[in-house]
């Protein structure tokens, strides 16, 4: 067995296989626990990690100098476990205090992200030069292998695998931070096996040469997250974030070494749902875009800052699915009207001629009823809803969003009444709005309008945008096409 860019492979490899992905696993620590500013008054306690329900620490006593539990919101906590490792605990909020008869006391603490392999004693020194994340469905989306030969000659009695790592994928995203798209390979450690396995493994990475603040690197992934949650038209979720900071050293057995800093935090997502995509059911993957990947990615994190909301509103959906409610329909209507307002020209009239017309209007009426009409009459160069839908439609013009929306006309009159129902629950407006079950079939066919204009915004071609419409109706949009 020969893997190109690794020693000559034997079954007495010392490689090590993959470990067991962290951020969907429980987690339990016991140790000792401490303030940074009081590491002299330690509380024996249990960490412990779950997926869905989150971090919670709860001790045995309650820390010195906590005047009011209540109001404890200690930015960090650090601690030591059995076996030695050392925890940092972000954002923490007290939540309960008990009292037994006996007079034993304790006191939980609920918190937002675990930082196992190093102590931070202030929010400030959280810094990280790179963070490697294990991704769901990354590597079915890259969908790139480094087999090139695997075969077994029933005469000979041997057997050939030829593997070799694919080269990294690189982009840039923003101020200096490199980003890549890695590979590994994982092989037995025994040479005593009847067994022999190679997994290949997929990792996003971001990198900088100056340390990074943790809420921006961790902004860094998230961002990407969302990418990749577009391109599966389903959430995607963490399996594994490390970090590590190069000013960082520990010492074991006498060799200085950087530490690897394993990151946990609550996730809505139910891991145990969600099955690894194929390369053929996402919306695109990495190969539909391949000539221009680091163009669309690079594009992607520049726009970060205007996107950031309508991401948000658009994504929701995915990340926090389940019973559908008004509230989603209102998020995506939200997410196309910031949209168009942020990506799109946001005035009807240019700003002297609106300017002219309002005041023609506010002199043309009672003086009592000036201040009033001013304020009504704002924003009136702004488009309406209608415009913007209208707009975004003409622009996604093709084969697939025909089908979605045959009537353009009536689904923007549907769109309309309804969001203006649902946000003020005028019962004049009742009749128009569509109800629950039917509205939930408007969001589907809104989300890919917005979809569509986004994959736009960051480089698509409109021919691209239609292919890949076109080849997903069936896995995708066939729910939603009212003509087939």
């Amino acid at each position: 067995m020969r893997i190109k860019g690794l020693p000559y492979l034997k079954t007495n490899s010392h490689k090590a296989p993959p470990k067991t992905h962290l951020m969907d696993t429980k987690q339990t620590f016991k140790g000792h626990w401490f303030l940074p500013d009081y590491p002299e008054s330690q509380l024996t306690g249990t960490l412990t990690f779950d997926p869905e329900m989150g971090i919670e620490l709860e001790l045995l006593g309650i820390f010195e100098n906590v005047k009011r539990l209540a109001d404890h919101e200690p930015e960090i906590i650090l601690g030591f476990t059995s076996n030695g490792k050392k925890i940092t605990l972000y954002r923490c909020f007290a939540t309960s205090r008990t009292s037994s008869f006996l007079g034993m006391e304790t006191t939980t603490y609920k918190i937002i992200y675990l930082l196992k392999g190093a102590h931070f004693e202030t929010p400030t020194s959280l810094q990280f030069h790179s963070l490697r994340a294990s991704v769901h469905n990354l590597g079915p989306w890259i969908d790139i292998t480094g087999f090139r030969t695997v075969k077994f000659d029933d005469k000979l009695k041997q057997g050939l695998v030829e593997y070799e790592i694919p080269p990294a994928i690189e982009f840039t995203t923003m101020d200096s931070i490199l980003g890549k798209l890695d590979f590994d390979v994982s092989y037995p450690i025994s040479r005593y096996t009847n067994k022999v396995e190679l997994e290949q493994t997929s990792t996003v990475v971001f990198k900088s040469e100056l340390a990074v603040p943790f809420k921006d690197m961790m902004g860094y992934y998230f961002h990407f997250q969302d990418f990749l949650t577009l391109a599966a038209f389903e959430a995607t979720f963490p399996l594994s974030i490390e970090l590590v900071n190069n000013c960082l050293k520990d010492k074991v057995l006498g060799t200085e070494r950087t530490p690897l800093i394993e990151v946990y935090f609550k996730h809505s997502i139910r891991f145990s749902d969600k099955k690894p995509k194929i390369s053929r059911q996402f919306l695109f993957n990495y190969k539909d875009i391949e000539t221009n990947f680091t163009k669309i990615i690079g594009k992607w994190f520049s726009i970060k800052a205007l996107s950031k909301p309508v991401v948000g509103l658009l994504l929701d959906g995915f990340y926090n699915s389940g019973s559908f409610s008004e509230n989603n329909f209102l998020n995506t209507a939200q997410g196309v009207e910031t949209f168009h307002r942020r990506f799109r020209n946001n005035r009807v009239f240019s700003k002297a001629d609106y300017k002219k017309r309002m005041n023609a209007i506010i002199d043309s009426v009672d003086s009592e009823y000036k201040e009033w009409l001013k304020a009504k009459l704002q924003f009136g160069y702004e488009p309406t809803l209608h415009q913007r839908l209208e707009e975004l439609i003409e622009e996604q013009s093709n084969e697939t969003i025909a089908k979605i929306v045959s009537d353009k006309d009536q689904f923007i009159r549907d769109v309309k009444n309804s969001r203006n129902y649902y946000i003020h629950y005028n019962p004049e407006l009742k009749k128009k709005a569509l109800d629950v079950s039917d509205l939930y079939y408007i969001n589907e066919k809104l989300r890919i309008i917005l979809t569509c204009s986004l994959l736009s915004e960051v480089g698509f071609t409109q021919e691209q945008i239609a292919s890949l419409l076109r080849r997903n109706e069936w896995y995708l949009f066939n729910h939603i096409l009212e003509s087939k």
